[in-house]
């Protein structure tokens, strides 16, 4: 197929520019939405939106001829729009489940007889929260977008769509007392006694302790750093982007050294028995569920071992908020008073209500010995 470089103009009788190009010979225009009165455009039409066009020409994925169906589904928007974004393959991996949902509904659709309304009842029907929500509609822009590109339709419906307001959170903290820390550790067997161990004892994140490392673990220093995550598929930077090191205990290194016994040799601390890699999901679903039943404690996700102990250090009154702060990755005490907060409410009944908190006293005899020795 031969596709000439192509040209922006002006439109008579249009506010709009136009794409004028050739395909073997045969001249073909393109209305944009791209303003001709705005110098912007211009640019923008030129340098970004005539070499695409002209790129998905070359590949297919555009057809100018007049004779092709008029009839496009949703679900051929959906694929053309998957296939042209670059991703990485987690990522990927998610936009075709939030493509999958939509399609469910709207796929054998002609894309022009979908309505705003059939768009905003599906995606508030999804009751999910209000963060994937707005990432639910960002890819069903993306769709559109695709259909207005190629003229089908005028205007993309769903971007007059808000996404989807939460409910309110309910307390999502429910750490698990002592007790039950020594059933799940006395419960737990091979690598996930350790990997467990682990969670209880620094407050890590899971992702975190998946991708933990020997040469991150520092017994003679007693600390460990923390320096990435892993998910599904691959492994990167941790969830806030810094890293950080934090206090290896003494209850923690007999688990440890344990674990040294059985992947010491290895990069990572944490593999299955067969020497793999767990994930999230997979560490949730195929170990955590069916000990938590084994053991007959009530099910609370594996990230609870994280708020139970920056609960239980914060009933110890052994670390200060900053300290712990640090610990779990924070840059500030904010996050554990927004999480924690009821947790710190025993504070209140502690304190001695007998003092003036604008009273001066007078220096006493140890501090007269340091002001005359400054």
């Amino acid at each position: 197929m031969k596709v000439s470089k192509g040209t922006i103009r002006e439109r008579k009788n249009s506010p709009y520019l136009q794409i004028n190009l050739s395909i073997n010979g045969k001249r073909y225009t393109k209305q944009t939405k791209f303003l001709k009165d705005k110098k912007e455009d211009w640019k923008r039409a030129k340098e970004e939106f005539l070499p695409v066009f002209r790129a998905k020409i070359i590949s297919g994925e555009i057809s100018l001829d007049k004779k092709e169906s008029s009839i496009k589904t949703f679900k051929y928007y959906s694929e053309l729009y998957i296939k042209t974004k670059v991703l990485k393959p987690s990522t990927t991996k998610t936009y075709k489940a939030f493509l999958n949902r939509w399609n469910s509904h709207f796929g054998s659709k002609d894309i022009k007889t979908i309505k705003p309304s059939e768009i905003k009842e599906v995606l508030y029907n999804f009751n999910v929260k209000s963060s994937a929500s707005n990432q639910y509609l960002i890819i069903i822009r993306g769709v559109f977008d695709e259909a207005v590109l190629d003229e089908i339709i005028q205007d993309n419906p769903a971007r007059k769509i808000k996404a989807a307001r939460s409910q309110p959170k309910t307390d999502v903290v429910f750490p698990f007392d002592q007790d039950e820390v020594n059933t799940i550790l006395d419960g737990a067997n091979g690598w996930l006694k350790n990997f467990l161990a682990f969670a209880f004892y620094t407050g890590a994140r899971t992702g975190e302790i998946i991708a933990m490392k020997w040469q991150n673990v520092d017994f003679k220093k007693k600390r460990i750093y923390i320096d990435a995550t892993r998910g599904h598929y691959e492994e990167g930077t941790t969830k806030t982007g810094k890293a950080r090191y934090i206090p290896l205990f003494d209850s923690l290194v007999p688990y440890l050294k344990e674990q040294e016994t059985r992947t010491g040799l290895h990069t990572y601390v944490f593999l299955t028995d067969n020497g793999k890699h767990t994930c999230s999901q997979n560490l949730g679903d195929v170990y955590w569920k069916p000990l938590l039943k084994r053991l007959r404690i009530p099910y609370r996700s594996i990230y609870q071992t994280r708020h139970t102990f920056a609960t239980t250090m914060l009933n110890s009154k052994k670390l200060s908020m900053n300290q712990l702060a640090l610990i779990l990755g924070h840059s500030t005490i904010q996050m554990i008073i927004k999480h924690y907060n009821k947790f710190l409410q025993d504070e209140l009944e502690q304190i001695n209500t007998n003092i003036n908190p604008f009273e001066v006293k007078k220096c006493d005899t140890f501090c007269d010995t340091i002001l005359q020795t400054a």
